[in-house]
C-alpha cells in the first residue's frame, strides 16, 4: 500500500485466494516485488503524463528495504481494507495493493485492475525496456527477496487455537532470540520476534494478535497467520521470506530458495502432526 506524498503502507498478510505460480515468467516477480516496482519508479509515472503524478507504496521487508533506500515512512498494517481506508480518508497514503496483484488509488477504496496496467504501461513507455529487464534492473539495485505462502485450509478451529496458542509461548519467549537453527549447510540464527499489533495512527486504535514474526540475523523471516475467512472452518497461512542481494543469485528457484526456512517452520509448529496433514491446500 502507498502514498502520493511518499509514505509506504505495508499490509499484512491479505485474506485472498492465490494460485500456485509454476513457470518461469510467473516466479520472475511475486506481487509484493510488483507494489515496490510502482513506487521505485514514481517519477517516470510522472515523466508519462497519464495524470499519475507522484505515487508511493506496500506488505513484506522488500519494502521496507525500498523504503530505506529512498528515505520514504512506512505503515505496516493488518489486513483488512478498513486500515487502509481509514489512512486514506486522512491523507496519510493515496495507493495500495495486496498478495493478489491488485492494485488501486484514492479514487475508491478498493483495486482498479484498468487504473493499475495503465500505470505499468506507463513504466514500460518511459523506461523503453521489457517488464524482465526492469524487474532485473530492480533487483540490481536493492536485491531479490524471496517469498512463499503456505496455506492450510479448513482446519479445525479448535486445533488451529492451540496450535497458534503453543507457537506464540514459543516464540514470544525471550529464551527463544538468539536459538540458531540447522537445516543442511544453512544455520539461521533468531533476531527478533513478536506477535504484531497495530495502532491506527488516525484514531488510535488497537488491533492485537495479527500474526506471529520470526526474523534471522540475515534478514530471512517466518510469519504464521491465522485466517477465519474461509468461512466456518480455520486457515492457517505461512509466510517465507529470503534475501539475496548477490545478483548471481537471482535465478534460483524460489522453493528451493525457502525450503529450509519451511522446514524450520513446519518443526517449531508441528503442524502436519497436529491436523494430520501431509502438506498445505494452497502454495503460492
Amino acid at each position: 500500500m502507498y502514498r502520493m506524498s511518499g509514505t509506504i503502507v505495508l499490509p499484512w498478510g491479505e485474506d485472498i485466494k492465490d494460485k500456485t505460480q509454476t513457470d518461469k515468467e510467473e516466479n520472475l516477480s511475486t506481487c509484493a516485488d510488483v507494489k515496490v516496482l510502482m513506487f521505485a519508479f514514481k517519477t517516470w509515472w510522472q515523466q508519462a503524463k497519464t495524470g499519475v503524478q507522484t505515487l508511493s507504496m506496500k506488505q513484506l521487508d522488500f519494502e521496507l528495504v525500498v523504503a530505506k533506500a529512498m528515505k520514504v515512512p512506512v505503515y505496516e498494517t493488518p489486513a483488512g481494507w478498513r486500515f487502509f481506508s481509514n489512512l486514506m480518508d486522512s491523507g496519510r497514503c493515496s495507493l495500495c495493493g495486496e498478495e493478489s496483484f491488485g492494485t488501486g488509488s484514492d479514487h475508491l477504496r478498493e483495486k482498479d485492475g484498468l487504473w493499475a496496467v495503465l500505470v505499468w504501461l506507463s513504466i514500460i513507455a518511459a523506461r523503453k525496456q521489457s517488464v524482465e529487464e526492469i524487474v532485473r534492473d530492480h533487483w540490481a539495485k536493492f536485491g531479490r527477496h524471496y517469498y512463499c505462502r503456505f496455506d492450510y485450509e479448513g482446519l479445525e478451529p479448535k486445533t488451529t487455537y492451540y496450535i497458534m496458542r503453543d507457537l506464540e509461548a514459543l516464540v514470544t519467549d525471550k529464551s527463544f532470540i538468539g536459538q540458531q537453527f540447522a537445516v543442511g549447510s544453512h544455520v539461521y540464527s533468531v533476531a527478533k520476534t513478536d506477535s504484531f499489533e497495530y495502532v491506527d495512527p488516525v484514531d488510535g486504535t488497537v488491533t492485537k494478535k495479527q500474526g506471529l514474526r520470526i526474523i534471522f540475523s540475515d534478514a530471512s523471516r517466518l510469519i504464521f497467520r491465522l485466517s477465519s475467512s474461509s468461512g466456518v472452518r480455520a486457515t492457517i497461512r505461512l509466510y517465507a521470506e529470503s534475501y539475496e542481494r548477490d545478483p548471481t543469485g537471482h535465478d534460483q528457484e524460489p522453493q528451493a530458495v525457502l525450503s529450509p526456512l519451511i522446514a524450520i517452520a513446519l518443526k517449531i509448529s508441528q503442524i502436519h502432526e497436529r491436523t494430520g496433514r501431509r502438506g498445505p491446500t494452497v502454495i503460492t
